[in-house]
């Protein structure tokens, strides 16, 4: 019953699109999406929990659709002349059918818990928005009416497609899932059908391939010693872990596989925000979420090392970027192995890394549809254009402020959520001296990502001699934005209100003192000296500080390589 419904009310979607104007079709998606986010919301307070079995019938279809999505990827990889796709296509076939032929059969299970609750509630909600969303800003893409419908459709299938894969509790049926969420990249980021969107689609695809194989290669190695392949019955010592990690890895763009994630800029806003901050990423901190249960202490320290130091230098990158929607992508990376650092550690830290998943998927969504209109209405898509933003759009940029405040600043969710995580490490201390560099690399990555944001945030006052036209909160194409702010907004302060941590408190008491202290000017009257220059006019410019860590680019991915390499050979020793 559950999983049928998050099955038939997104097809009822799809018949909506097909069958109706695009006015019916918004409130068809927007009532199917409420009652699914209601149900979620519901698993999740209730600490609803429930798995079921599917009949043996539904093994020989998956095994069709498995051999189609596969065969179709060697296809294009044959078709783009494309070595590493069809390669690596080939791979996952002879992996799959090994699987099927030659070891033995499981049965096709679902499950709902708290973990997969939340994922569904950010799924649907802020999917749902998305897509919404999509109606609008296809409006402004120069195209056939026939081919927009069959984006907003790929989009509203890409939703359904998630909503299943985090429903899955057997590995292979899984499996699937996770290609299909593979298929759907590349057919959304390829949508302009151009020389650069072909070529990142196609980069897209074969690097989500590697996370398949790595997900095959640990549904092998327990069937072949005999252990079970399901979410909540994993063998602490086995192999599948630290492969399953590894598969997440490539799934959440990680370094060294960051390039997918940061080539689907190419295609349609709609496809980035969808991308960055309801679905596909999001499996990453999900999957280690599953498996950290099982986890040895060692395996901890590793996977949270290793994420810890890639948020670092996500980071560190991110400051030399000037494209506005590039800035994001490279925070939403750094962000996600922020989450499967703190992930790693097991339950003890589930309900931090669903706070950090919800609000970073709410304000990172809101942030890329701005970015799109940004795009569409003004041309603007770098950040030195932000100088003349303010007085362009007032309401657009007060949106764009507010959001960089929820990433950064308390009482939004965001930010207690990362305090929590903080104060967690710091307990971590005690049973790991070694924490502490974990503890180190988190809270630099932090700090340097704040000044990232205000960095933006002081561009946008600049002053311009032209005002135009605000775009209104309640335009369509900008609603979607505000309904996501007002429900960060009240689930910031409910959260904000049940917390119980002084620090919390006293963080909110140094930003009001802070704002104080600005709106008082205590320091506007002073006078600065020119040098002596013979009575020469001088002319003072100011400008933004660049922070440029390109120039160790290469060496920054050669170390994140030597890690993972050197992490993946240890934790397979060891386990």
């Amino acid at each position: 019953m559950i999983l049928s419904l998050f099955i038939l009310l997104p097809l009822l979607n799809l018949f909506a699109l097909f069958r109706s104007n695009n006015l019916k079709s918004i409130v068809t998606l927007s009532i199917t999406s409420f009652l699914l986010t209601c149900f979620a919301v519901f698993f999740y307070f209730s600490a609803y929990e429930q798995t079921f079995v599917m009949s043996d019938d539904f093994h020989f279809l998956f095994f069709i659709l498995d051999c189609m999505v596969l065969g179709y990827f060697f296809y294009v990889g044959i078709k783009r002349t494309h070595k590493k796709v069809y390669l690596l296509a080939l791979l996952q076939i002879l992996l799959y059918l090994y699987i099927e032929f030659f070891t033995s059969s499981d049965i096709l299970s679902f499950s709902v818990d708290q973990i997969t609750a939340m994922m569904l509630i950010v799924i649907n909600l802020v999917g749902s928005l998305i897509i919404i969303y999509a109606h609008y800003y296809m409006e402004y893409e120069q195209c056939e009416e026939n081919k927009k419908r069959g984006f907003i459709a790929s989009l509203s299938l890409f939703v359904m497609v998630i909503n299943i894969l985090v429903l899955c509790d057997d590995w292979l049926t899984f499996f699937l899932f996770f290609e299909l969420t593979t298929l759907f990249s590349y057919i959304l980021i390829s949508f302009r059908q151009d020389e650069i969107s072909i070529k990142n689609a196609l980069q897209a695809l074969y690097i989500n391939q590697i996370g398949g194989v790595f997900l095959l290669l640990a549904i092998i190695y327990n069937r072949l010693h005999q252990l079970p392949i399901n979410f909540d019955t994993i063998e602490m010592t086995s192999f599948a872990l630290i492969l399953l990690s590894f598969a997440a890895f490539v799934k959440g763009a990680n370094k060294p596989f960051e390039n997918w994630l940061l080539g689907a800029m190419v295609a349609p806003t709609p496809v980035s925000a969808i991308l960055h901050s309801a679905t596909m990423v999001k499996i990453a901190p999900y999957i280690v979420l599953n498996v950290a249960v099982f986890f040895t202490a060692t395996q901890t320290f590793f996977i949270a090392l290793f994420g810890s130091f890639i948020f670092l230098v996500m980071v560190l990158q991110a400051l030399n970027k000037t494209k506005f929607k590039e800035i994001l992508a490279y925070s939403t990376i750094a962000m996600l192995a922020f989450m499967i650092s703190i992930a790693s550690y097991g339950s003890d830290a589930t309900t931090i890394v669903l706070y950090l998943i919800f609000f970073h998927a709410l304000t990172k969504a809101i942030l890329f549809m701005c970015a799109g209109i940004l795009e569409k209405k003004y041309h603007i898509t770098s950040v030195e254009q932000f100088s003349k933003l303010f007085k362009t759009d007032k309401n657009l940029s007060v949106m764009i402020l507010l959001s960089f405040a929820a990433m950064s600043l308390p009482p939004f969710g965001l930010f207690i959520s990362k305090l929590y995580s903080f104060v967690f490490l710091a307990d971590q201390i005690v049973v790991n001296i070694f924490s502490i560099i974990v503890v180190l690399f988190l809270v630099t990555g932090s700090a340097l990502l704040v000044l990232l944001y205000f960095k933006i945030a002081s561009i946008m006052f600049s002053h311009n001699d032209t005002q135009t036209q605000s775009t209104s909160w309640f335009e369509p194409i900008m609603l979607p934005n505000t309904v996501l702010f007002v429900i960060l907004f009240i689930s910031s302060i409910i959260l904000f209100v049940s917390s119980t941590s002084w620090l919390i408190y006293l963080s909110l008491l140094f930003i009001v003192l802070f704002a104080l202290l600005i709106y008082f000017k205590p320091f506007s009257n002073f006078k600065r000296v020119e040098v002596y220059n013979c009575a020469e006019k001088t002319e003072v410019k100011t400008g933004l500080f660049e922070y440029d860590f390109s120039q160790y680019d290469k060496k920054l991915t050669f170390v994140s390589v030597g890690l993972l390499v050197f992490m993946l050979v240890v934790l397979l020793w060891m386990a």
